[in-house]
């Protein structure tokens, strides 16, 4: 026989053994099962006169002169279960209806278990349709079911005479926990959600910070390297200038070299831009944060006032928020400039360069005979 877990929110975890028969059915209704398992607990109660009928006695024999023809066993906001039956002689049949939250607690899981079942004195023996049995005592007032769990444990679940009409109020009742708990988690999936694009903002600036900060070397680098190549074209056009007065035979080569040399200024400028494009993206990226993070605090402190207690996985205390906001600002400006300075001093090179090798040229074709 299969055993099957029973929870309930007041004293969630009891395990009702249940046949696999059955399993399919209550698995769909965990929550609601300690509903079932008192219904078959009344079931195995029962005397031997007949029971039928909502609210109805049946006078029975032995002990028993009366039982009720309908048991409730309510918790009050978490389930509810109804068991209506009746009984001929030792034998009983009937239905257990429960309801209760779910696992999430944002719906309500109901379900009706038809049963039959013997009655023997004040004891009670119920056969659910998929094949479990459990056992019981039943009396006047109460209806007891007791049900062992995966380990054996014992646990009892009481019914007392009821109403359809106390069921269906007591279905009412947890319907509006159900409604409250969708309201809550509605809230909450509002907060958590502004909270975390204000936490997403505040990463974003630490780390398009830490990305410009890894790009700056990069840049002046390529400042250096320019620098180093022009410093080259200076020297070949003195070259170009020695061979116009001691060998013009070579002074056109020369000149050619000091071209050459220009020409790596240049391509020492594309690598600076290439380097740019990733700077750009960060700094780019890093302004459109700082932009976006006023707005969505804003947006999360209005979801706070719902709920001003709640404190999300992923809140950002007011200090952290500002603290982004100044540093990503002074970082931003810092490197904007630093940026603009590194391209101007770049451009001022290749233009050095570009003239050098202009200037060398012209010396060379002048300065030979037949020219260049």
């Amino acid at each position: 026989m299969g055993e099957f877990p029973v929870e309930t929110d007041n004293g969630p975890g009891v395990l009702m053994t249940l046949q696999k028969q059955t399993r399919s059915v209550l698995d769909r209704a965990r929550w609601a099962l300690p509903v079932l398992v008192a219904s078959s607990l009344l079931l195995a109660a029962c005397g031997s006169s007949s029971v039928k009928g909502t609210g109805g006695t049946v006078p029975l024999a032995g002990s028993h002169t009366n039982l009720a023809a309908s048991w409730t066993s309510i918790q009050d906001g978490s389930s509810a279960a109804l068991i209506t039956w009746t009984v001929n002689g030792h034998s009983a049949s009937g239905n257990l209806t429960e309801s209760s939250l779910d696992q999430t607690g944002l719906s309500v899981d109901s379900n009706t278990y038809a049963f039959t079942g013997t009655i023997s004195g004040s004891s009670l023996t119920l056969n659910f349709s998929g094949g479990s049995t459990v056992t019981g005592s039943v009396s006047t007032s109460q209806l007891q079911l007791q049900i062992a769990d995966s380990a054996g444990t014992v646990q009892s679940f009481d019914f007392t005479p009821g109403t359809t009409g106390a069921y269906n109020a007591a279905v009412k009742s947890i319907q509006v926990v159900v409604n409250t708990n969708e309201k809550t988690s509605t809230q909450e999936g509002s907060i958590n959600n502004a909270a975390e694009s204000v936490s997403a903002d505040v990463s974003s600036i630490d780390s398009d910070i830490s990305n410009l900060k890894s790009s700056i070397p990069g840049l002046e680098s390529d400042l250096n390297s320019t620098a180093g190549d022009v410093q080259m074209t200076k020297n070949d056009a003195a070259v170009v200038t020695q061979d116009v007065n001691t060998n013009d035979n070579e002074a056109c080569g020369d000149a050619d070299s000091v071209q050459g040399d220009a020409d790596s200024v240049q391509g020492d400028m594309d690598s600076l831009q290439g380097d740019e494009q990733s700077t750009n993206y960060y700094l780019t990226s890093l302004k459109s944060v700082l932009f976006s993070l006023p707005s969505d605090w804003s947006t999360y402190q209005q979801t706070l006032t719902a709920m001003p207690n709640y404190q999300s996985q992923y809140a950002v205390s007011s200090s952290q928020e500002q603290s982004a906001l100044s540093q990503g600002a002074s970082e931003s400006s810092q490197f904007t400039a630093k940026e603009s300075q590194v391209t101007a001093s770049e451009h001022a090179l290749v233009n050095e360069a570009n003239q050098i090798a202009t200037n060398a040229q012209t010396e060379a074709n002048n300065g030979s005979s037949g020219g260049c």
